[in-house]
């Protein structure tokens, strides 16, 4: 029986993860060099209703600090009034 059956077996197998990785890394840069990197998955349609979604979130996040500011701004000119429970006898 080969001692070394198990070493070599891990270094065939983890030189063949590191050919998939480098062929694959290859392959993303040819496309982003030729431009159809995430090109084939946004298309004009799907680009106005991404469009579409992000103003609704903008508006959703722009309400939400208007009313915290309306707040801040009630409690900065009417200020609150906290009573002192010790003179409630």
């Amino acid at each position: 029986m080969n001692p070394h059956k198990h070493w070599v077996l891990m270094l065939y197998s983890f030189f063949g993860i590191l050919l998939i990785l480098v062929i694959s890394s290859f392959y993303l840069l040819y496309e982003i060099k030729n431009d159809n990197f995430l090109n084939k998955s946004l298309e004009f349609s799907s680009k106005n209703t991404l469009i579409s979604r992000n103003e609704k979130l903008l508006n959703n996040v722009k309400s939400y600090f208007d009313i915290k500011a309306k707040k801040m701004e009630s409690l900065q000119n009417d200020g609150l009034s906290l009573e002192d429970p010790r003179f409630n006898k």
